[in-house]
């Protein structure tokens, strides 16, 4: 179910490095982020700690095993699943708007694999459900 250590997204632009949580609706990774950095030195390639959502309507879809492809069992399914990916894909993109410094921020929302994801900053510590 879940994309594999390792797995690529964007063009090589994100590299999966291992699942951190899962629910009904998502599956959310750790990951890096390749870029390079520029500065007065030249240019430095680096990877970025970062954190991936995958929006994973699990009790409506399931992965293709050689494709990694999200698809859906249902076409009553499908309108569901579609219906949630895009109100995701909808409140990601506003909350990338928002900055605050306690609210994680949004590097980009995609698609790909049939389904959508949510890359962010990734925050090392322990998970508010924890914490509270």
């Amino acid at each position: 179910m879940n994309l594999p250590n390792g797995h690529i997204l964007q063009n090589g632009k994100y590299r999966i490095t291992h699942v951190i949580g899962q629910g009904g609706f998502g599956i959310t990774y750790k990951g890096v982020w390749c870029t390079e950095v520029k500065g007065s030195l030249g240019t430095v390639q680096t990877e970025v700690p970062i954190c991936i959502k995958e929006y994973f309507f699990k009790d409506y879809c399931y992965r293709e095993s050689e494709s990694f492809a999200v698809k859906v069992h249902s076409e009553t399914g499908r309108i569901l699943f579609d219906k949630f990916k895009e109100k995701l894909i909808k409140e990601a993109k506003i909350l990338s708007e928002v900055q605050h410094p306690h609210i994680v921020n949004v590097l980009e929302v995609f698609e790909e694999n049939g389904t959508g994801y949510i890359a962010m900053e990734y925050i090392s510590g322990c998970s508010l459900k924890r914490l509270v």
